[in-house]
């Protein structure tokens, strides 16, 4: 069960000491349980709490929160200083985590799409990461003549990304790409083909093959990379410079990598 209280006490600096429960008494029908704990604090000054406090049941806390709009209601075990998902909740549990979702009203995201668009944030942060990519695709056409570098993809929310096809993957319809994901903020470097086909065909080619800290992407819905990797510098936008030199870095790296799976 979850507890919620309601007390009365003395001054609000009192330490518990050796505290002591008396006129413990629980109401089955309220669900109320109501006690008198007397204490003594640092000072050697006596207190007394009158308390009551409130004892829920799943059931109720699931009819409460669904009346606020809450869905998916998911109840755990809860062990003090170690709330998780993976306590099962049981009847040892004095105390439980509720995990609830709500879902906006679809008037409600508008305004917060509107509010956000209108606060100009959006539209300067994501004029940064192109002006990067701009940046970027210029240092990559110096360092990598043989390859063709294609047009930036935007992808605003979701990802943006430059690939690149190297003389000696072109034939092998395989090419590199430094991928920006908006919503964490981090960059990926991707190893991908010209189809699906050609994606399933060659991720069981390199399935025993690749190492860390390289990885193998299992195929899936919406699933571009056969072999990733991550950016392992911190993401910072004040020097795009070194950011820049960083990532060229990276990709000549995983370039290397790559040509030696092929071999």
């Amino acid at each position: 069960m979850r507890r919620f209280s309601s007390a009365s006490q003395g001054p609000s600096t009192a330490y518990l000491l050796s505290p002591t429960c008396a006129q413990n008494h629980f109401d089955a029908i309220r669900m109320r349980d109501g006690n008198t704990t007397t204490f003594i604090d640092d000072e050697q000054v006596e207190h007394t709490i009158h308390s009551t406090e409130r004892f829920y049941i799943p059931s109720e806390i699931q009819t409460m929160l669904g009346r606020l709009g809450f869905s998916s209601v998911e109840f755990f075990g809860a062990t003090l200083g170690s709330f998780s998902r993976d306590k099962r909740l049981s009847s040892d549990d004095f105390e439980m985590l509720v995990v609830a979702n709500r879902k906006l009203s679809c008037d409600v995201l508008i305004n917060h799409y509107t509010d956000c668009i209108q606060s100009g944030l959006p539209q300067r942060g994501y004029r940064l990461i192109i002006s990067l990519f701009n940046e970027l695709q210029a240092e990559l056409q110096l360092r990598f003549p043989q390859a063709k570098i294609t047009a930036i993809h935007q992808g605003y929310p979701d990802m943006s990304y430059a690939a690149l096809a190297f003389k000696a993957f072109e034939p092998l319809g395989l090419k590199l790409a430094v991928v920006y994901l908006h919503r964490k903020n981090s960059f990926e470097f991707w190893l991908a083909a010209r189809s699906r086909s050609l994606q399933d065909t060659w991720r069981e080619k390199l399935r025993a093959k690749v190492q860390e800290p390289y990885q193998l992407v299992e195929k899936g819905r919406g699933v571009d990379a056969i072999v990733s990797t991550v950016f392992d510098h911190p993401v910072s936008f004040e020097n795009q410079i070194t950011l820049t030199a960083q990532l060229c870095d990276t990709l000549q790296a995983m370039f290397s990598y790559v040509e030696e799976l092929l071999q």
